[in-house]
This record gives C-alpha cells, sequence and structure tokens, in this order.
C-alpha cells in the first residue's frame, strides 16, 4: 500500500507512519517548512518526506500523487492565543484542500481523524457512535465540521472516506500527562472534586491499529469510529494508579470537593472510595505503569484536560475487527 500520512511529526501520525513502514507499506509524510527538523527520525524509518502546508494546494497535489490511502492526522490543536479563524482554517479548510487534492490524484480512500471530543460531556456512559454530538470548545467544533464535510465529500464523490475518533490518546514519547506524573513523583497533585469523572485511555499501539484497519478494511468505507482503549475509568483510580507506579507518599493527591472545606486524602483513598474501578469493554490488559515511570522525571510541555468521557467501541470491534490490546491495570 501507498500510504500518504498527515501531521506526521506529532505522536499519533509519526507513530502510524512508522507502524506502516514496519508492516512493508510505502509511506509519504507531509511535513511543514517549520517542522523539516523534527522529521529526520521518521527518514531513518522509512518514511518518504514531502514538504509541504494543508494551506498549499501544489504542495497537496504533490504529497496525494501516487497515493492509495490518505491518513489525515495533520489538525491545530489548543494552542493559547489562536482565534477561530485558525482553528476554520486549518481543520475545516485545511481537510477540504486535502480531500480535493486526493480526489485528483485517484486516491481510493480517505481516513479522516477527528476525535471523541465532539461527543462533549458524555452523560449516560458509555457513549457509542451515534450519541449526541456537543462539541464543547472551537477545537471539538471545527473539528466536528470537518468530518461532517469529509463524510459529505465521501458520499457525493467517488473517494472512500472514513471518519475516526480516537478518545485519551497515551503512550511512550506523549508529553500531555507529564503535569500528572511529575506532580505524583513530586508528592503533591491537587484534584478538584472526587476524581468521579471518567475517562478512557487508548494506548497508541492500538490506536495506530485502528488507523491501520480503517485504511485497509472494506467493511470501513463510509463509516464512523470511536477508537478507544479496552475500558474506561476514573480520574481518581486514573490518579491512584500513576501515583503508585512512581512511588507518591500518602498524602500524594489533595481533594476538594467545592462545597465545605478542602479534606486532604491520599489518591488511594479516593480510588478506594469510588468503588469498582475499570469498566471492560472487552479486550486484553497490559500496563499504564510503564509510561508513568518512564515519563515522570521528564519535561513537562503540555497538559491535557480531563473531560468525563466514557465510549464504546461498538461498530468498530463488529465490523473491522479492532481489538486493543492495552488498558489502565496494576
Amino acid at each position: 500500500m501507498n500510504a500518504l500520512v498527515t501531521g506526521v511529526t506529532g505522536f499519533t501520525g509519526g507513530n502510524l507512519a512508522r507502524a506502516l513502514c514496519a508492516r512493508g507499506h510505502h509511506v509519504r509524510g507531509l511535513v511543514r517548512p517549520a517542522s523539516l527538523a523534527r522529521a529526520s527520525g521518521l527518514s531513518d524509518a522509512g518514511v518518504d518526506i514531502s514538504e509541504g502546508d494543508l494551506a498549499d494546494p501544489d504542495s497537496l497535489a504533490k504529497a496525494c500523487r501516487g497515493r492509495d490511502v490518505v491518513y489525515h492526522v495533520a489538525a491545530t490543536y489548543r494552542e493559547a492565543g489562536q482565534g477561530t479563524a485558525r482553528y476554520r482554517a486549518v481543520n475545516v479548510g485545511g481537510t477540504q484542500s486535502l480531500l480535493e487534492a486526493a480526489l485528483a490524484a485517484g486516491v481510493r480512500r480517505f481516513v479522516h481523524c477527528s476525535t471523541a471530543g465532539v461527543h462533549g460531556h458524555v452523560v449516560r456512559p458509555p457513549a457509542n457512535e451515534d450519541a449526541p454530538l456537543a462539541p464543547g470548545d472551537v477545537y471539538q467544533r471545527t473539528k466536528l465540521e470537518a468530518e461532517q464535510l469529509a463524510a459529505a465529500f465521501g458520499r457525493a464523490r467517488p473517494l472512500e472516506v472514513v471518519i475516526v475518533r480516537p478518545i485519551g490518546i497515551y503512550g511512550p514519547g506523549d508529553t500531555r500527562f507529564l503535569k500528572m506524573f511529575r506532580g505524583l513523583a513530586r508528592g503533591r497533585f491537587p484534584m478538584l472534586g472526587r476524581g468521579r469523572v471518567f475517562y478512557h485511555l487508548t494506548y497508541i499501539d492500538d490506536l495506530v491499529d485502528g488507523f491501520r484497519l480503517c485504511g485497509e478494511h472494506p467493511a470501513a468505507a463510509g463509516r464512523t469510529y470511536i477508537l478507544g482503549g479496552a475500558a474506561y475509568t476514573t480520574l481518581a483510580e486514573l490518579v491512584a494508579l500513576v501515583a503508585h507506579e512512581v512511588g507518591a507518599g500518602r498524602h500524594a493527591c489533595t481533594c476538594r470537593s467545592g462545597r465545605s472545606g478542602s479534606p486532604a486524602r491520599s489518591a488511594r483513598a479516593c480510588a478506594c472510595r469510588s468503588g469498582s474501578s475499570r469498566r471492560s469493554t472487552g479486550g486484553a490488559w497490559t500496563s499504564i505503569a510503564r509510561v508513568a515511570r518512564s515519563t515522570s522525571h521528564g519535561r513537562v510541555r503540555s497538559w491535557g484536560t480531563i473531560r468525563a468521557s466514557a465510549c464504546r467501541r461498538e461498530s468498530g470491534g463488529r465490523r473491522i475487527g479492532t481489538a486493543p490490546r492495552a488498558c489502565c491495570d496494576r
């Protein structure tokens, strides 16, 4: 298979490109001029680097030439000082331009990376792909607009479009959880409320497998898939697990109820109080522990927002055979 991966210098896109190369596919990665310095490792892994930008139609035409499948992972994420126009230009306008370039180049399938965040707060977990759509910020709104644009494009033109909604991505090399890991390793991590909000984690290798199947499996064409891990958990249980793995002390976690006072309790106490821990949705179990241990002393660069999110990977497992192997467990 000849594939194009956008967002290839990012965490998800980079892991996807390397995995496809490892399976013997010919992979081209679209890289902005400003990000070329970060692409050297990709070249070593066998990725063909194509300099370009979502705002440059000529570069997109060149990147799509000779490709069978396009994996569109690139997006602008939550960055301070970034206005709505920028989100719309990249997430929506860039998707439109890439779809047109893919169609003109004769690409067979276009796998569009959206986000499970388009469902917003999940009122009655677990959710599936048919759950109500309620994006909560400009990032999620423009991602929803882009996936709806891509789906409509696929229905109207001879291009197979698959929508992917990942959730709670983690793995070695990711930095979004570093603030939690380092805070707990140092002995203190403030947590608002009792930590009963759900959080659904997805290990990067499982996500990459799901992406690959969405690009290869005949049954995936024209469908939307939530790609999530084998189970979801609560924030308190996640904090307790990380605290245990990094050797945090008894009072590593301070919980504030937001009502009367600010009682301090340990992360383990929070987890025990919340009852049954992991809600399984199928698949085998491996540990988040090695990620926590390997990154707790690294440099903090970014931090993702914890939201109430819990999803059921319903159609994915039945139709294209996704089976996540990793989940939060001791």
